[in-house]
C-alpha cells in the first residue's frame, strides 16, 4: 500500500514517540467515545418521540461515556499532577518559623 507523501509507515504500532509539547492523553479513547456517541445519537434519532430520543442519548451515552472516559483517565490525571508538583518550585509562603 502506498501512503501519501508526508506520512510514514511507523516501525511499531504499540509504541510512538512523544514529540516536545504533544498531548499527553490517549487519543484512540476519545476517538472511540465519538464513535459510541454517533451510534447512540442515531439510535436517539430513530425513537418515537422526542422524550424517549432524549433519554436513549443521555442514559445510553452521555452519562456512560463521560464515566468511562473520567475513569480511564484518571491514571493521566495522576500523572500529570504528579508532574507538575515536581515541576512547581517550593513555595516560600509556607514557612512557620512565625517570621
Amino acid at each position: 500500500m502506498r501512503l501519501p507523501s508526508g506520512f510514514r509507515k511507523s516501525q511499531s504500532c504499540n509504541k510512538t514517540k512523544q514529540r516536545e509539547g504533544a498531548p499527553t492523553y490517549n487519543a484512540r479513547m476519545y476517538i472511540i467515545a465519538i464513535g459510541w456517541l454517533w451510534v447512540v445519537l442515531m439510535m436517539a434519532v430513530t425513537e418515537s418521540n422526542l422524550v424517549a430520543g432524549i433519554l436513549t442519548f443521555v442514559f445510553y451515552g452521555l452519562f456512560p461515556c463521560s464515566l468511562l472516559i473520567w475513569l480511564l483517565g484518571t491514571p493521566a490525571r495522576r500523572r500529570r499532577q504528579a508532574a507538575e508538583a515536581e515541576a512547581a518550585p517550593p513555595s516560600t509562603d509556607d514557612r512557620r518559623d512565625g517570621s
